[in-house]
C-alpha cells in the first residue's frame, strides 16, 4: 500500500477539510493538483476550499473555472465562483471608498444564475445560509437582481 496514492491523499484533503482544517487541506490539494495523476477534480476542491481564505479568491476562481472548462454541465463549479466574486465585492463594500469593482458583483450574480439554472433547489441554501452576517452574499441582500434570482420577494413588497 503506498500511503501518498492519490485516492489517500483526497481522502486526507477531505478529513482535514471535515475538521476544519482547511489550511492544510489546501496545501495537500495544491501538491496533489501538480501531479500528472491528479484527478481533475482535485481543482474543483481546491476553488470550493479557498472560497473561504480572503486572499486567495482570484485562486478560488481560477481553481474553478479550470475544472467548470473541462465539465461544462455541472453546477458546483460557478456556485464556487460566484461566492468568490460575492467574496471580492462584499469586501469592498465594506472597505467603502473608491475601490468598489462592480464587474465582481455582475460575475457573482451571472455565475449564480447559471448555476441556479442547473441546480435551482439550491436556492434554499443560498437564501437561508449565503445572506447570513458571515455569508458569501450578505452585501447583496438588499440587491434586487440577487432578491430576484434566489426568490426573494422584492424588498417594495415588504413593507406592504
Amino acid at each position: 500500500m503506498n500511503p501518498l496514492h492519490v485516492d489517500f491523499t483526497v481522502k486526507h484533503a477531505a478529513i482535514l477539510g471535515i475538521l476544519n482544517r482547511n489550511d492544510e487541506a489546501i496545501a495537500i490539494l495544491e501538491g496533489l493538483y501538480r501531479r500528472p495523476e491528479a484527478p481533475a477534480y482535485v481543482s474543483q476542491w481546491l476553488g470550493y476550499f479557498l472560497v473561504g481564505v480572503p486572499d486567495r479568491l482570484d485562486d478560488s476562481i481560477r481553481y474553478s473555472q479550470a475544472y467548470h472548462a473541462m465539465f461544462p454541465n455541472e453546477s458546483d463549479a460557478p456556485y464556487n465562483i460566484a461566492n468568490a466574486y460575492a467574496r471580492k465585492y462584499c469586501r469592498e463594500v465594506r472597505a467603502g471608498g473608491k475601490e468598489v469593482d462592480p464587474g465582481n458583483r455582475q460575475l457573482a450574480l451571472s455565475n449564480l444564475k447559471e448555476a441556479l439554472a442547473r441546480q435551482p433547489a439550491y436556492a434554499d441554501t443560498v437564501r437561508e445560509k449565503w445572506t447570513q452576517p458571515d455569508g458569501s452574499f450578505n452585501c447583496l441582500l438588499h440587491d434586487q437582481e440577487f432578491r430576484s434570482l434566489v426568490g426573494l420577494p422584492a424588498e417594495s413588497a415588504l413593507g406592504a
